[in-house]
């Protein structure tokens, strides 16, 4: 498991450039509300798999995935962006 800290106040952005783990399989985003209860405080979305070729993953271009996280006044949004 990794982890990467980013602060933002409200209507700052931040771009983040991450190569992962082939054996990653998820990417999960966590911000802090003062209203647990009435907020969506977490989000995940799944990657896609590596290049597999039988059951050892190779050195051929694994799948690339850009995604678009919101933070609003009530939650947290991921969404894949298209290329």
């Amino acid at each position: 498991v990794a982890g990467q800290e980013l602060i933002l106040l409200p209507g700052q952005g931040h771009f983040v450039r991450s190569i992962t783990d082939p054996r990653s399989r998820f990417v999960g985003v966590v911000a802090e509300y003062r209203d647990v209860a009435g907020s969506n405080w977490r989000a995940i979305v799944p990657l896609p798999a590596p290049w597999v070729e039988g059951r050892l993953v190779t050195r051929h271009k694994s799948p690339t995935t850009r995604l678009a996280v919101f933070l609003g006044q009530k939650g947290v949004k991921i969404r894949a962006l298209q290329d």
